[in-house]
């Protein structure tokens, strides 16, 4: 299994909140519905200024399983009806390839209805080298994704492989964001939105 996590700008012209509703009342539920792959999908809304405006991690069997039209749709219409919408709000992209899932404060998802917002404040972190993390910031649950590889699309050249800036992608939950400490201002702020649970947390997965 591998994890896919995206970091998503809006399309020029489109309003932050324009880009929340739309992706969370339209984009995501019509991909949790007609996209084969997923295992898992989760839609991260960015409350803080500057970076992406969302974070959005897919769990499916293999990267190329996503990318891949003919094996994510039944069909090309299918696929067409996703990429047409996406195209309508999302703009620039990063994709990151997760492979080892490390479960570093070990506590179960809140039982959330699929599609609500998770009730609970959620943090990521981004670290370029791996041998040099911080200790985890103080929450009920913290997860630390192990970035692999780092996936350009180079248009009719397909998909290619690149170094990867980010070494380790920390996400975090807890009851409210002052909880978080001093770290949090080094963190992106989310409001999470679960369309198709996740498989459970192990120490790591591969």
């Amino acid at each position: 299994m591998e994890k896919t996590i995206f970091l998503f700008r809006r399309k020029e012209g489109v309003r932050r909140s324009e880009f929340a509703k739309h992706y969370i009342e339209r984009h995501a539920p019509l991909g949790a519905r007609l996209t084969r792959c997923l295992m898992g999908y989760t839609v991260n809304l960015v409350e803080s200024e500057g970076g992406p405006d969302a974070v959005t991690e897919h769990w499916v069997p293999s990267a190329m399983d996503l990318l891949t039209p003919s094996r994510a749709y039944a069909t090309a219409e299918e696929f067409q009806r996703v990429l047409t919408d996406d195209r309508s709000f999302i703009g620039d992209f990063e994709l990151y390839v997760v492979t080892e899932e490390e479960l570093v404060i070990a506590a179960e998802p809140l039982a959330t209805p699929l599609g609500r917002e998770t009730p609970e404040a959620k943090a990521v972190w981004m670290y370029g080298d791996a041998g040099a993390l911080p200790p985890p910031p103080r929450a009920r649950r913290v997860i630390d994704n192990r970035v692999s590889r780092k996936l350009v699309y180079r248009g009719h050249e397909g998909w290619e492989a690149a170094a990867s800036d980010i070494a380790i992608i920390r996400m975090a939950w807890a009851a409210g964001f002052d909880q978080f400490g001093a770290s949090l201002s080094e963190a992106l702020r989310l409001r999470e939105y679960r369309f198709i649970a996740a498989p459970p947390a192990v120490p790591i997965f591969r």
